[in-house]
């Protein structure tokens, strides 16, 4: 509900009168929701992988990021770098940035020495890739890096 249309009629309630701002499209702060089905398995990756893909991926960007001179580290060139490294595709359809994300939320779980055989499930519909970490599920949208899901 827009604002001043709550405030309408919050006013007309007390029978009072407000002056109203003029009115202005609502803002789609929202994007498209994942679909809740039709997610076909694409393939699994070992938890373990997973885990060294997130590793060497940081290292990389550190790497490539203190190599630029201090004059030309601009956001726009960080950018760049971590583009290149997170949109790496893993297998068809699977980005490191759903691992780096996974891997963030803390849904790859403790590295106790028990992952060796857990398997992340890799999923699809659309545009849209999946991945079924132990502690949680991260999706992604293909052609928006803002279209990121976690739960």
């Amino acid at each position: 509900v827009e604002a001043g249309t709550l405030a309408a009629r919050a006013a007309s309630a007390h029978d009072g009168v407000v002056d109203l701002p003029p009115s202005v499209p609502a803002l789609r702060w929202t994007g498209p929701l994942p679909p809740t089905s039709g997610w076909a398995a694409v393939t699994t990756i070992g938890l373990w992988e997973g885990r060294e893909l997130v590793a060497d991926g940081i290292e990389e960007f550190r790497t490539r990021a203190a190599s630029v001179a201090e004059a030309d580290r601009s956001q726009a060139t960080l950018e760049s770098i971590a583009a290149d490294v997170w949109e790496r595709e893993v297998v068809p359809g699977l980005r490191v940035r759903l691992l780096h994300a996974a891997e963030s939320y803390g849904f790859l779980g403790p590295r106790d020495g028990t992952d060796a055989d857990i398997r992340i499930g890799v999923r699809a519909v659309g545009r849209w890739t999946r991945i079924d970490a132990p502690y949680g599920t991260v999706i992604a949208r293909e052609g928006s890096a803002l279209d990121l899901f976690v739960g």
